[in-house]
């Protein structure tokens, strides 16, 4: 019976032999793995705090560009409302002098429309002062038969201007006023004031 009970043990105790050496591999394989598990995990998250670093490196670089960015719009501003209102003023400067070249070419025209009355008034004056020195000649003729060496009027009143040409002038001038000042205040944004 001491046999039959040993050779029954014996395949008892190899199952058991073999059953802890499969607990052992399987403990190990289980510790392999897990170890594998924790360094690959380990790697990956070292991986991925580096990736992050990056990231947020690269953000603060970002941040650092637009701080830049924000403070030189800032400059850029200021510097573009400085010129907008030198800007401004120039063209206040032209329209007030386009105002004024206006008024004073009005005026200028209105002296000549003046000095061309004047000479109407001269004419007829010399016209006048013909008639009568001719009238005197004649009578003079008439009556004591002499001959009169008297002025003509055309010695003693200087000829007539001709201010035609300077009347067109004056229409061109203001016909270019005119027109540049729509022009002008077309292209500053503002409405003709004629």
């Amino acid at each position: 019976m001491d046999d039959n009970s040993y050779t029954e043990k014996k395949p008892f105790s190899i199952i058991q032999e073999i059953e802890a050496q499969l607990e052992n591999y399987l403990r190990r394989q289980r510790e392999e793995i897990e170890k594998a598990l924790d360094e690959k995990i380990q790697k990956e998250r070292e991986l991925a705090r580096q990736q992050l670093a990056q990231i947020e490196e690269e953000v603060k670089k970002e941040w650092s560009t637009l701080e830049e960015y924000a403070r030189n719009w800032g400059q850029l501003e200021e510097e573009g409302n400085l010129l907008l209102g030198q800007i401004n003023d120039c063209l206040q400067r032209i329209i007030n002098r386009q105002v004024e070249i206006e008024r004073l070419a009005r005026e200028t025209a209105e002296d000549i429309k003046v000095l061309h009355e004047l000479q109407h008034q001269l004419e007829e004056i010399r016209k006048k002062s013909q008639e009568q020195a001719g009238l005197v000649s004649r009578r003079l003729e008439e009556r004591f038969g002499l001959k009169a060496g008297v002025l003509t009027a055309k010695q003693e009143i200087p000829d007539l201007m001709d201010l035609s040409p300077e009347l067109e002038k004056l229409k061109k001038i203001k016909e270019l006023l005119t027109s540049g000042t729509k022009i002008s205040y077309r292209r500053a944004g503002f409405t003709s004031r004629s």
